[in-house]
């Protein structure tokens, strides 16, 4: 009987000490590097205010390349991490938002890899244009 007492208590301790390590990630991890920290680079709104285009830029420390996001989603609406996640480029960029009217958005962005790039969005039509071949 005393061993089972005694695997029972060691179990305990380990899940409080886990439950500990979760915590101290949780409420510490932006200043260790956990968390990714987002920084809003552009912000336009189409002609009618309707629809909101954002790039961010979000570093995600010291080992990992930053990477710049063009969002879309319309006014009011709740905005989380994945809404309306149209362009996605790793590397620091410089990037302009042009809407061309409140269906047409133009994307100027420096060149780099790109992981995700939609040309739709909902009924927004998105054209991108590397910067350096813009005149």
């Amino acid at each position: 009987m005393k061993k089972h007492s005694t695997i029972y208590i060691i179990a305990i301790c380990g899940c409080l000490l886990l439950a500990g390590i979760v915590y101290a990630i949780y409420q510490f991890g932006s200043n260790i590097g956990f968390k990714p920290e987002d920084i809003i680079l552009a912000q336009q709104s189409s002609p009618d205010g309707y629809t909101i285009a954002t790039a961010t830029m979000r570093g995600m420390g010291a080992t990992t390349a930053e990477t710049t996001i063009v969002t879309l989603h319309h006014k009011g609406e709740k905005v989380t991490a994945d809404t309306g996640r149209v362009f996605v480029v790793v590397e620091e960029q410089k990037i302009v938002l042009k809407w061309q009217d409140d269906h047409h958005l133009q994307v100027r962005y420096t060149r780099g890899k790109i992981p995700l790039q939609e040309t739709q969005w909902q009924d927004v039509q998105i054209l991108y244009t590397p910067i350096d071949s813009v005149q």
